[in-house]
């Protein structure tokens, strides 16, 4: 099997022969051409001699075989022209010679002289091979017919043997043979020139290749700078077409700025032998754009004569803009580092410092050389050091490559400096740690700072809770006195009085309950303010709370001649995720500041929903309009804000806090409240709720403590009279709760004090026991945990068996008291003043329901 070298030598020796016997074709339909009609011609001429002295029929049958053969050798210079024909002329010149012969042979037989025809056959078989470099083999063909064309003129005429005796009959052999080495001689010459232009066609054929594909533009001037030739780089880099750059002079595409300079350049190049390069010369194209190219310039020499220059150029307008954004990112970098108004160090990995810029310098009271021969280790905190170098270990461990931490820098006056430190770290690209970024920040005078604000912070709070605990115990001490004020104003009140002496008691007791209601705002807002406000979210039935508060709003409008109008949309869900207690006090102060604020008119509610993206929640809107008074233009910014009154509410009176505490609360909720007035027209008071919906909740087996009842009138009968222990300091207290109990119908005992109620419960049973939370010894919580503690033991204090109802009475409203007094086993909480109905719904709802006995107070739903 042949190597693949010499398989591939092979084609293209192959090619090769293929292409110079492809030339010898051209060459011998050229010469054909050309030729032919000169033969032609020859031919007339030497029949026109023949005819002037020739005679009779010979001489016209000549004249015809002449004109055949002239004509033979026009039409084979005519079919030459054609190019399917050319590659086949040596086939043809064959074909057309033995017809010429042929000719020759009727012409010589017809004569009956062979002189003729032997010196034309002579003469074409010496001339052909010159003629024609058609090779040897061709001339032997053709030299073989000429000779047996001959040889048949002989034998026609005076025959063979006479003829060849002749000097003129042999000649013609003599002709064919000699005929042969020219014919070679020819072919070896035409062969040798033809493969040596085939050679020089693919040197020029390659150079002319690696000009035009070759990345750099190339260029030939003459002297003056002229372009004379131009590949296509060079037309690129110049954006002109290649032949439009010919004759254009080179210096005209550079820079005017620099194009003297590169005159100059150029000068010396002629005028010197070696090669140079003029590096980032800048140019602008035939557009206008501007360029950077590097040239190469080397002088052409013939012997001793300069012709002009070749021009190597490379597009650098890349690199130079790559370079020049290095440059100027250095320029930002090293403004940057050097003006940062935070401390910026370049840390080696063993901690010594390469570079540092001015902040940190003035940070650390050193200067930039000092720094730089020094380490981070020598100027930290020693009880900072070993934080901040395990960081750095894990960094050099490849665990990490960033660290941020605060440590403590000593200056160099020994002054301690807090700073916020961010590191970085920076490896090469075989991933080996070179030096450490570090970005240092003094936040000293900030921790100092946040000290003092976190002082001043924890002052406002003791302040806030001091204020906090001022308002519980003040509300304590208003309650408890209160609480003997309204109840007794209700016992009298039930009494038999004259009309005169009922206004004034009604009189004290309102005054009472709006002592009583300022006192509520100003404990709920100081819990809103205090962060202490914790929202009881519940299932709630929207459309039952809202219907409840206006039924309580509309008699008190009608009372005053008002129109009421409660609007619900039919898309407001009935049970919402919210504390009852925000719905019902944000819809109590606004109703009813309208129906306060409203003398004529009417007060309109109205309830939306504006449902969201998820189908469970949305946020209800409440609008609450009157015919009110409104409010002055001056008075909308401070309306919401605690103790803040309208003009209006300065004449009917209020404490100022209610739509304070209603924006609190809608705000807590995620919503808002706001209102639009109109002086002497109206106002309308918004709130937005975002809330949840719910499913709809089953009822429930208990009535809540709250659910109004009416009082029992005295002298009811039972069977079995209710025992209640009351355990109250108070001696007030004593006789109110006592007074209100036996209208009730329960029987009563008293106890001065904690430790007296241990000691009734020691010796009687009860079915219920009403504790203050406050009295001196044993308090009502202690109390009430010492009783279920006894329980859980075995003992029993109750007439009915198992445990006894307890009942809490406080004069604490912090919701925590409510849930500090459940949490130590009570089953009920009211806070003072007490209600005889709320306190008898108490009482009824802890009592199992079997006892309840005939003429019992009845329950009220």
């Amino acid at each position: 099997m042949m190597p693949r070298d010499g398989v591939a030598q092979e084609a293209d020796a192959a090619v090769n022969s293929a292409r110079v016997r492809e030339r010898l074709s051209e060459w011998i339909a050229q010469r054909i051409e050309v030729a032919a009609p000169i033969a032609a011609v020859a031919l007339l001429v030497v029949n026109g001699l023949g005819f002037l002295w020739g005679t009779g029929k010979s001489t016209v049958f000549s004249a015809a075989s002449m004109v055949w053969q002239s004509v033979l050798l026009l039409i084979e210079a005519w079919i030459m022209r054609r190019p399917s024909i050319r590659r086949y002329a040596r086939e043809v010149g064959l074909i057309v010679a033995s017809l010429v012969f042929a000719s020759m042979v009727l012409d010589g037989w017809v004569q009956g002289e062979p002189t003729t025809s032997a010196l034309l056959l002579a003469a074409f078989v010496l001339v052909t091979p010159a003629v024609l470099p058609w090779g040897w083999k061709s001339q032997l063909a053709f030299a073989a017919m000429g000779t047996v064309a001959f040889l048949a003129t002989l034998a026609l005429t005076v025959g063979v043997s006479t003829g060849l005796s002749t000097p003129w009959g042999s000649a013609i052999i003599v002709a064919a043979v000699a005929s042969l080495g020219i014919a070679m001689q020819l072919e070896a010459v035409h062969t040798a020139a033809i493969e040596h232009a085939l050679r020089q066609e693919r040197e020029r054929a390659l150079y002319q290749e690696l000009v035009d594909r070759a990345v750099e533009a190339i260029l030939r001037t003459d002297i003056n700078g002229s372009i004379q030739f131009a590949n296509d780089a060079a037309a690129r880099l110049f954006a002109v077409d290649r032949q439009e750059l010919l004759g254009q002079r080179f210096f005209d595409f550079v820079a005017i700025p620099t194009r003297e300079e590169v005159v100059r350049f150029f000068a010396e190049q002629y005028r010197g032998n070696d090669d140079r390069a003029l590096r980032e010369t800048p140019i602008v194209d035939a557009k206008g754009n501007r360029k950077w190219a590097s040239l190469t310039v080397r002088t052409l020499r013939r012997g001793s004569q300069r012709d002009g220059f070749h021009i190597v150029a490379r597009d650098i307008t890349e690199r130079v803009r790559i370079v020049e954004q290095l440059r100027q990112s250095e320029v930002r970098f090293r403004s940057t580092f050097e003006r940062a108004p935070i401390g910026i160090a370049l840390v080696a990995t063993d901690g010594r410092f390469l570079q540092v810029n001015g902040a940190l310098c003035q940070m650390l009271g050193y200067s930039a050389q000092e720094l730089c021969q020094r380490d981070f280790q020598s100027i930290t905190f020693p009880a900072d050091l070993a934080a901040d170098l395990a960081l750095v270990g894990e960094c050099l461990q490849g665990l990490r490559d960033t660290y941020e931490m605060e440590k403590r820098y000593v200056r160099r006056d020994g002054k301690l400096v807090t700073a916020r430190l961010l590191v970085g770290l920076v490896r090469d690209s075989h991933g080996i740690p070179v030096y450490f970024v570090s970005l240092i920040e003094d936040i000293t005078e900030r921790r100092r700072l946040e000290r003092e604000l976190a002082q001043a912070k924890e002052a406002a709070e003791a302040a806030n809770r001091a204020k906090t605990m001022f308002l519980a115990r003040m509300s304590h001490e208003i309650r408890t006195p209160l609480t003997g004020v309204l109840g007794m104003l209700d016992l009298l009140r039930s009494s038999a009085l004259t009309a005169e002496q009922l206004e004034y008691v009604e009189t004290a007791k309102s005054s009472g309950e709006t002592l009583l209601a300022l006192l509520n705002d100003l404990l709920e807002l100081s819990r809103i303010e205090s962060g202490r406000i914790d929202f009881q979210v519940d299932t709630v039935d929207s459309h039952r709370l809202i219907h409840d508060v206006c039924r309580a709003f509309r008699a008190q409008a009608e009372t005053k001649g008002l129109g009421f109008e409660l609007a619900v949309a039919a898309n407001v869900p009935q049970f919402v995720r919210i504390d009852p207690k925000v719905l019902r006090q944000i819809l109590v102060n606004l109703v009813g500041n309208a129906v306060k604020f409203t003398t004529q008119g009417c007060v309109g509610v109205e309830v939306q929903w504006q449902a969201s993206d998820d189908e469970h929640a949305g946020t209800l809107c409440l609008v609450v309009r009157d015919t009110g008074p409104g409010i002055a233009p001056g008075e909308f910014e401070h309306l919401f804000e605690p103790f803040a009154q309208g003009s209006a509410g300065r004449r009917t009176g209020g404490s100022g806090l209610g739509l304070a505490i209603v924006r609190r609360f809608a705000e807590a909720c995620g919503g808002g409240a706001w209102v639009e007035s109109e002086w002497g027209v109206g106002s309308t008071f918004h709130v937005r709720l975002p809330l949840e919906v719910a499913a709809p909740r089953q009822p429930s087996q208990q009535t809540s403590a709250a659910v109004a009842e009416e009082p029992v009138p005295a002298g009811a009968r039972k069977r079995r009279s209710r025992r209640v222990l009351v355990a109250e300091d108070h001696p007030v207290n004593q006789m109110l709760l006592r007074r209100l109990l036996e209208k009730g119908g329960y029987e009563v005992r008293l106890a001065g004090d904690g430790n007296a109620a241990l000691a009734c419960l020691e010796v009687e049973r009860f079915d219920a026991l009403l504790l203050d939370v406050q009295m001196p010894g044993v308090d009502g919580l202690e109390l009430t945990k010492i009783v279920r503690e006894r329980e859980a033991r075995g003992e029993c204090f109750s007439r009915s068996g198992g445990t006894v109802p307890i009942v809490v009475l406080t004069a604490h409203a912090w919701a925590e008291d409510r849930e500090r007094c459940l949490q130590a086993g009570a089953n009920a909480y009211l806070a003072k003043p007490v209600h005889a109905a709320v306190l008898y719904a108490s009482l009824n709802q802890c009592l199992p329901a079997e006892q309840e006995m005939e003429g019992e107070p009845a329950r009220v739903a």
